[in-house]
């Protein structure tokens, strides 16, 4: 007899009915047991979720590579092509150093799901040009976003930068520090 027909022949009404009743308490204990242990009260099911981060930066040449890393790990090199990476979803590190160690970025960015995040950038030898780290940072309809771009050596880390306006009649304004 098979499992099937024993278990048709326990719910059966047939002439032994002292057989009906421990087969229906069994179902019973096991159907509860079940029950209770797929239950969870008040918990979340917690799944990671997953975002992506490509990354395409121009190198001068062929033998030069840049190392990736991601809240402190290695991620992988690059080497002139785009890199694909699929992080998990929240603000990670990402740090970009050359050959020699040396940091060329440094930046928290915000991984989103079905939001990727993408990097676009010149490797001047010395730093990484990126268009923008903040696409959403724009400025105002009546003002005008300047960029200076120091990649010498030389040159210090800080540098003050006085602007001022000119027209054509001669009239010079000098704009307000901010």
């Amino acid at each position: 007899m098979s499992s099937t027909d024993t278990w048709v022949y326990a719910f059966r009404s047939s002439h032994n009915k002292s057989r009906n009743i421990p087969a229906c308490y069994f179902l019973f204990f096991i159907f509860s047991a079940l029950l209770f242990s797929c239950q969870k009260e008040g918990r979340e099911i917690l799944s990671p979720s997953f975002g992506q981060l490509s990354i395409q930066i121009t190198l001068p040449g062929p033998t030069q590579s840049l190392l990736i890393e991601v809240d402190g790990v290695v991620q992988d090199t690059i080497k002139g092509q785009t890199l694909n990476l699929f992080l998990e979803t929240g603000k990670r590190i990402l740090s970009i150093t050359d050959q020699h160690h040396v940091s060329l970025l440094d930046t928290a960015i915000n991984i989103k799901v079905l939001n990727p995040v993408n990097l676009v950038g010149l490797y001047t030898g010395y730093a990484v040009l990126f268009d923008d780290l903040n696409p959403e940072l724009k400025p105002d309809r009546d003002s005008l976003l300047i960029r200076f771009v120091t990649t010498d050596q030389q040159l210090p880390d800080m540098i003050d930068i006085n602007l001022s306006l000119s027209d054509f009649a001669g009239t010079y304004i000098a704009l307000k520090k901010k």
